[in-house]
């Protein structure tokens, strides 16, 4: 999902709202739903900046331990020509080793590691509620244009109206909401899953690193580190 289609779908989404549920300052409801939609645009956007800008934790080439004795205990990387832990792996498309790599994400250009693996969980998270509140804003407004003719409304019934632009943008973001809801939605469950066993998908490990369910997920989603993002994990 790219920075682009998150734009194109907020500004769809948004013009759904304005016409099925309108901001009024005299209506609670309407304002408790501007401003939950507005939050998820803000924390997708926090969470996505911040997985690209933080890093997966690049090693260190040509690294060596102090000790070297320690060496045996590590692998070592021909290409980076330093040695590493085992839950390290060497990323052909950033071409540098990473700590506790998941995977290379083609969407935001980086690598998935120990550093931004939290605020990518958290983007994942926080993009499937916020599909589902487009889904919610836009489904009325497209199936109210398309199959209820406006004489059948009541007086007290908002009347939709849109462009043949408007129309077909509003479609489209509606297959994409429902696309993102279901791949994200795998996606976040295949992180879930590797968080609680703690295991990196490409590596068999030396050392057993589950430390157990409670543990594995407090090393990652620590709440009192969560705007710095540097947590055990």
């Amino acid at each position: 999902m790219s920075l682009k289609e998150i734009l194109f779908s907020t500004m769809n989404a948004f013009n759904c709202l304005m016409k099925w549920f309108p901001l009024n300052m005299k209506e609670p409801l309407s304002l408790i739903n501007m401003f939950m939609f507005w939050s998820w645009f803000i924390i997708i956007f926090y969470n996505y900046f911040k997985t690209i800008f933080l890093g997966p934790s690049f090693l260190r080439k040509r690294w060596r331990p102090k000790n070297k004795e320690d060496e045996k205990y590590l692998q070592y990387c021909t290409i980076c020509q330093g040695f590493k832990t085992s839950q390290a792996y060497h990323c052909r498309k950033c071409g540098r080793c990473i700590s506790k790599f998941d995977h290379h994400c083609p969407w935001m250009n980086t690598c998935i590691g120990h550093v931004n693996q939290t605020n990518f969980c958290w983007f994942l998270f926080y993009s499937i509620l916020g599909c589902l509140h487009a889904l919610l804003m836009i489904s009325p407004c497209v199936y109210r244009v398309l199959f209820i003719p406006y004489s059948s409304l009541r007086i007290n019934e908002p009347r939709i109206y849109f462009t043949l632009t408007g129309l077909i943008s509003s479609i489209l973001t509606l297959g994409f909401t429902i696309g993102v809801i279901i791949a994200v939605g795998l996606l976040l469950i295949i992180q879930i899953k590797n968080i609680i066993c703690n295991h990196r998908r490409l590596k068999s490990f030396i050392y057993p690193y589950n430390l157990g369910f409670k543990e594995n997920i407090c090393q990652l989603f620590n709440r009192i580190d969560y705007f710095n993002l540097i947590t055990d994990g």
